[in-house]
């Protein structure tokens, strides 16, 4: 009678076994009350080690799974600067995805689909974005899911800007989005505007600077008054 052939399961080695121990810990400390420990800057260090890059085939998959589920989503942070600039010009820690807020439940929902958990929940004031559900899978890869509301984002965002003075990058609150590439196929992406403005309300890290100049570069826009203060 013929038989199946078996499967051979191969172990994981060493490093890869000591990698998937640390996250599990990571994972139970952020579902925790010491949760708060792990925002400073070493753990944060140590954090980046131990999540897994999220490569441009893996952004293709994550957006073909939402797709699939008739979600709409757009790719914002530096996998959506890659996008608008037509390649990928670094690594990536992990992959900001924009949802309409009245989509964020089913969006989570086919991202356990896919494989991924929610992790906890953030709010930033007076950013873009300011609210992050960070979603990760077994592997080690970050999606950070960001709900607006469609109907009066990112109009309320500026209008929050004006109010405090802050307007200081223009943009067309009618035109947040934008199309890009990512490995040879069109993306839904932020607007280079948009990728700009966003970045008037943090201190930038490096790579964000790196960022926004390249935008300024591809597109013709003038550099905003913060890359100024940044070498």
């Amino acid at each position: 009678m013929d038989q199946s052939p078996r499967q051979t399961r191969i172990a994981p080695g060493p490093k890869e076994s000591a990698l998937r121990a640390a996250r599990a810990v990571y994972g139970r400390i952020e579902r925790s009350p010491a949760a708060p420990m792990l925002r400073t800057r070493v753990v944060q260090r140590t954090r980046r080690r131990l999540q897994r890059r999220m490569h441009a085939t893996e952004v293709l998959e994550v957006l073909d799974g939402l797709k699939a589920s008739g979600l709409a989503v757009w790719v914002a942070g530096g996998w959506g600067v890659d996008a608008l600039l037509g390649a990928q010009t670094r690594q990536h820690d992990d992959l900001d995805l924009i949802v309409d807020l009245a989509q964020e439940g089913d969006a989570q929902a086919a991202l356990r689909g896919l494989g991924f958990r929610r992790i906890r929940a953030e709010f930033f004031e007076g950013a873009l974005m300011p609210k992050q559900i960070i979603m990760r899978d077994r592997a080690g890869r970050i999606v950070d899911l960001h709900g607006v509301d469609a109907r009066t984002w990112p109009g309320s965002w500026r209008e929050l800007l004006d109010r405090a003075g802050r307007s200081a990058v223009p943009f067309d609150p009618a035109k947040p989005f934008a199309v890009g590439m990512i490995e040879g196929r069109p993306v839904e992406c932020l607007s280079p505007e948009l990728q700009l403005a966003s970045r008037q309300v943090y201190e930038l890290p490096d790579s964000a600077a790196t960022d926004a100049r390249a935008l300024c570069a591809r597109f013709q826009l003038a550099e905003p008054q913060y890359l100024r203060a940044v070498t």
